[in-house]
């Protein structure tokens, strides 16, 4: 699949290959859907947005409405800069760059 994608370097490639488990652990039903029904080269980047969404999701399903609220914050802040800056800290960020 990465190889299809065009996905050569060894330190993305594990950035992709944590998110592909993850969301085989996750989301086993939309990890085999994806696998079955994309084209290979668009796998990766869905499988990882996918892994976006529920880090997203679970970000702001714990705590008090004010704490879900800077938590979402906080993230979204996270989001722009790493995008701005090219060198995303978080895991799940340095494989959505």
């Amino acid at each position: 699949m990465l190889d299809l994608a065009d996905i050569r370097q060894p330190d993305v490639r594990r950035g992709y290959t944590a998110q592909r488990r993850s969301v085989r652990r996750f989301a086993p039903a939309e990890y085999m859907a994806a696998r079955l029904l994309l084209p290979a080269p668009l796998q990766p980047d869905v499988i990882v947005l996918v892994t976006f969404m529920h880090d997203t999701d679970d970000r702001i399903d714990h705590g008090s409405r004010h704490d879900r609220e800077k938590a979402l914050q906080a993230w979204r802040l996270l989001v722009d800069e790493s995008l701005a800056s090219g060198r995303p800290p978080h895991p799940v960020l340095r494989t959505l760059s």
